[in-house]
């Protein structure tokens, strides 16, 4: 094939693929789209944040994302109805109203399962007058730092089998707790389903504590 027939096909392949374009108002990606997708991105979170600020709110606390495949599997009967537990809307923290102090009195952490309803999300936030002696969450299994001071529980999907059950709903369940040197009631924050505003819960620590 000679060169000029070759550039013959080169321009005629040019020109087709300009009618497709104008036929059906496609256009190709320019090199800045990544990048103008990102500035959009955040100026769409900061215009969010403005907002709620706006409104005497602030954006909820990302912290650590603990998802469906860091769940274990059991039975929960009687989960969201027991009284001895800290239900927030489709949030179970197990046994969390009240745990034992150890026999030799000298307190280090309480075991409570997290469980979470289906297709739900929920952040724990532990408030930063809290963070200290020791204070820290620990759910999920997750090498994330922010883990220590701010969960966010990502239920399986509602199609997805996660293997636990409480009072015959489907719920993702966490196996952690929150370690603490001392006994103590501690106050934590509840962003249920992307809530603006925590609802406020009391988890005892070695005490007892007084709950509404």
């Amino acid at each position: 094939m000679s060169r000029r027939q070759q550039l013959t096909i080169v321009v005629w392949g040019s020109v087709i693929v300009g009618v497709i374009a104008l036929v059906f108002g496609f256009s190709w990606p320019s090199a800045n789209t990544d990048r103008t997708a990102s500035a959009d991105n955040g100026t769409t979170s900061a215009t969010s944040t403005r907002l709620l600020a706006s409104r005497g709110l602030s954006p909820a606390p990302r912290g650590a994302r603990v998802g469906c495949e860091q769940r274990s599997e059991a039975r929960f009967p009687g989960a969201y109805s027991d009284p001895d537990n800290v239900v927030v809307g489709p949030l179970v923290l197990v046994g969390a109203k009240y745990a034992e102090p150890p026999p030799d009195g000298e307190f280090r952490a309480a075991k409570f399962q997290a469980l979470l309803a289906a297709g739900h999300t929920a952040i724990v936030n532990l408030p930063r007058p809290e963070r200290r002696n020791g204070t820290r969450l620990a759910w999920g299994f997750t090498d994330d730092p922010a883990a220590d001071r701010t969960v966010n529980f990502i239920a399986c999907r509602r199609g997805k089998e996660s293997g636990s059950r409480a009072e015959g709903r489907k719920v993702t369940f966490w196996s952690g707790g929150i370690a603490s040197r001392e006994p103590r009631c501690l106050p934590l924050e509840v962003y249920v389903d992307g809530a603006t505003q925590p609802e406020l819960v009391t988890v005892g620590l070695g005490v007892e504590c007084e709950t509404e």
